[in-house]
This record gives structure tokens, sequence and C-alpha cells, in this order.
């Protein structure tokens, strides 16, 4: 029984590591430094750093004020990221 579970849990592991990849790679595209990133959100480098390395998971205020920084809407970030 907890295998669908399972599944569906890495079926959405995988969305948001290709949500997160687009987003750093829409950084680099504009040549952002995370210090640059983390500026324009307010915050220090290292929050930047931990959430592209994956070692803090962004929550959905994050992610759409990370997307809001690049001057894109959450709709382009996913449709780049394919979801």
């Amino acid at each position: 029984m907890g295998k669908p579970f399972n599944l569906a849990k890495r079926a959405a592991d995988s969305d948001i590591s290709r949500l997160l990849r687009t987003l750093i790679t829409m950084r680099e595209d504009r040549e952002w430094t995370q210090q640059k990133l983390a500026h324009r959100m307010n915050l220090d480098r290292a929050s930047i750093n931990r959430w592209e390395n994956g070692q803090v998971m962004l929550s959905a205020q994050q992610l759409l004020r990370w997307c809001q920084a690049l001057d894109s809407s959450l709709e382009e970030v996913a449709g780049r990221a394919r979801l």
C-alpha cells in the first residue's frame, strides 16, 4: 500500500528538482551571482546557497519571491522546467 505514495513522492521530488534547476539556470543566464539574487530578495547569500544545494527546501512563498526577483512568473518557470 505504501508504494503509490512513494511513487508520488518521487515524482514530486523530481518536479521540485527540475524547478530548482530551472531557477538556477535562469539566475546564471542573467549572469547573477547568488549574492545578487540574495540582495534582490533581501536575504543573505547563504540562504540562496542552501536552497540551490538542496540543504533547505523552498517554501511556496520563497519560490514566488525567487520568481519575482527574476522578473518571471511561476507559470513561466514551470513551463521552462516542463512541469
